[in-house]
């Protein structure tokens, strides 16, 4: 039959925002083929209810028709509302953040009419009456699996409101994983995530990787200043260095196999196999030795054509007091080998800061810069091998970050880049620089 437009009503309660691209598409096809399918209304007091085809009806309205092919629908407001979820369920345009708001919809209207079998009911009727519906039914009614309308479901009744609207037309609608990782967020952890994608966060796990540097940052009791320009690699540095580029600055503090500790064994000549691949063509060096490895360690460079250019002894001013030695004297100090073909940055003031010895205490937990790894090599000599060994916009890598004291004394003028093998100390790292494994 045909329908005078302007008596036809149309609320979105249950549809999705008209979009006008699509309405201008259709338009264009109707003008050139007709109406292939007529829309569906209802009786509604008296006045005409729009049941299913808004786009239809708008694309109509577009080329200025004054009335439209119809079909009645036959049935009560929920069994319309039924009809215009499952039209909109056929369609292959829904994100999935739509459909689940669909589905639970839908489940929520055969729940109201007692057709939707749950846990406690569905026992005690009768043979005579229709069996209940399941949730394997009413996936196969929708099309789609079992696992992925529960993922639907749980996604709409997971998810905040407010904090659906937000995301609805960003790429994080369409995307399940994502929409399921935050379903299982708190709402208000929710709303914090949809800000910074409203900021620029590309995804769920962007968003909450800056929300969790924002709080690491916070809580840090080193007060360190933090650059952003720092990436950090979980795993083993011979298989992540290959990965990546080249780097002007390479200050590294391996295993000195002299421990007990698992992870304290050399392997000197990989190492330095993974790295020269990834020096820069003018670029520095300095690799941290224990004094009883110091000679070996040398000659490996030199059988790879690396020239010493300096013999840094850092010299452990407080480890003396204390230690205990029978038939030796006690050590006071580390090697730092360091090559490169590249000038050194030195200030223009002369000081005592170009001698090849350093003296630096070793940290400790009373230290403004707090001892977190067994290992761990102060700040102020790490700055001060950053400052001597590169530039401002160089790239800078710390293939056994440790405690990650290299990113701490980075300036924000470099890019520094992390690799950690164990677990453990990639959360110190995250903990005490607020910067988040890659």
């Amino acid at each position: 039959m045909k329908i005078d437009i302007s008596t036809i009503n149309y609320t979105e309660a249950t549809r999705r925002p008209i979009n006008t691209q699509k309405v201008t598409e259709l338009a264009s096809s109707i003008s050139d083929l007709g109406l292939l399918n007529a829309i569906t209304i209802r009786r509604d007091n008296g006045a005409w209810q729009l049941v299913a085809g808004a786009h239809r009806l708008a694309a109509c309205q577009q080329l200025g028709w004054d009335t439209i092919d119809a079909t009645e629908f036959e049935g009560d407001k929920l069994d319309a509302e039924l009809a215009q979820i499952d039209e909109n369920l056929k369609r292959h345009d829904l994100t999935v953040l739509e459909q689940g708001e669909h589905l639970a919809r839908r489940n929520d209207i055969l729940v109201a009419r007692g057709e939707r079998a749950t846990a406690t009911m569905g026992r005690d009727r009768g043979a005579t009456v229709a069996p209940l519906k399941t949730t394997q039914a009413i996936a196969d009614e929708a099309g789609m699996s079992k696992r992925s309308l529960k993922n639907r479901l749980h996604i709409a009744a997971g998810i905040a409101e407010d904090v659906r609207d937000k995301l609805r037309d960003t790429d994080i609608a369409d995307s399940t994983t994502q929409l399921i990782a935050l379903a299982r967020m708190e709402p208000e952890q929710q709303r914090e995530v949809a800000a910074q994608v409203a900021a620029g966060a590309v995804s769920v796990k962007d968003a909450k990787q800056q929300l969790r540097r924002r709080e690491l940052q916070e809580k840090s009791s080193l007060a360190i200043d933090i650059p952003n320009n720092v990436i950090l690699h979980v795993g083993d540095m011979l298989e992540t260095m290959p990965s990546l580029g080249k780097f002007d600055l390479l200050l590294t503090d391996p295993p000195y196999g002299v421990t007990s500790w698992e992870w304290d064994k050399l392997n000197t000549e990989a190492w330095l196999d993974a790295i020269i691949p990834h020096m820069a063509d003018e670029y520095n060096l300095f690799w941290f030795c224990s004094p009883r490895f110091a000679a070996d360690t040398e000659f490996i460079f030199r059988d790879r054509g690396l020239t010493i250019q300096s013999r840094i002894v850092w010299h452990r001013r407080n480890m003396a007091l204390g230690s205990a030695a029978k038939n030796k004297f006690i050590d006071t100090w580390e090697m730092i080998l360091h090559t490169g073909n590249r000038p050194l940055n030195f200030p223009p003031e002369w000081s005592d800061a170009w001698f090849d010895v350093q003296v630096f205490p070793v940290p400790q937990t009373n230290f403004n810069d707090s001892k977190v790894h067994p290992m761990q090599k102060p700040l102020a000599l790490i700055a001060r091998l950053i400052e001597f060994g590169s530039y401002p916009g160089d790239a800078i890598i710390d293939p056994f970050a440790g405690s990650g004291t290299t990113a701490a004394a980075c300036p924000k003028d470099r890019h520094c880049t992390l690799i950690e093998l164990q677990n453990e100390y990639a959360d110190v790292i995250e903990n005490r620089l607020g910067v988040l494994r890659k």
